[in-house]
């Protein structure tokens, strides 16, 4: 009996052992499953990140390109900035020609056009007295005939 006894002992001993062994197992299973989650999400999120570079390196280039872009933008706006000031100082020289040569000459044409009509009418006021003398005299002229 000694031995069914010492089996008995055994298996008393061992049966919560066994348990305990029972339950590591389905752990491990369920760890298993859980570790293949992890593989399939770290490759998911390898996946992303690779994408995440490209897309970084996309972005990259198209930052550079707008660099070049807003410099040629600058450039272009110093241009235009540079031709604003040629075209204003042409505009304070044009105005000041007005200004100094081309009124005066317009005023002096205008002021001249009041005197040749000033000196037309007088000259029209003198032809008409020319003329009637003229018609005097050839009246005159005409008297005198009659009287030889």
């Amino acid at each position: 009996m000694e031995e069914k006894e010492l089996l008995q002992a055994i298996k008393q001993i061992i049966a919560p052992l066994e348990s305990d062994i029972n339950n590591m197992r389905a752990d491990m299973k369920e760890m298993r499953g859980d570790i293949k989650e992890m593989r399939t999400d770290i490759t998911e999120m390898q996946a992303d990140m690779k994408e995440m570079r490209t897309d970084i390196t996309e972005m990259q280039a198209d930052m550079k390109e707008m660099r070049t872009d807003i410099n040629i933008l600058k450039t272009d706006m110093h241009d235009v900035k540079n031709r604003l000031g040629n075209v204003e100082h042409e505009v304070v020289r044009t105005n000041l020609m007005i200004e100094n040569e081309i009124m005066p000459a317009v005023q002096a044409i205008r002021e001249g056009q009041r005197g040749d009509r000033e000196n037309f009418k007088i000259l029209r006021e003198r032809t008409d007295e020319i003329e009637q003398d003229v018609i005097v005299l050839k009246v005159l002229a005409k008297k005198k005939k009659k009287i030889i």
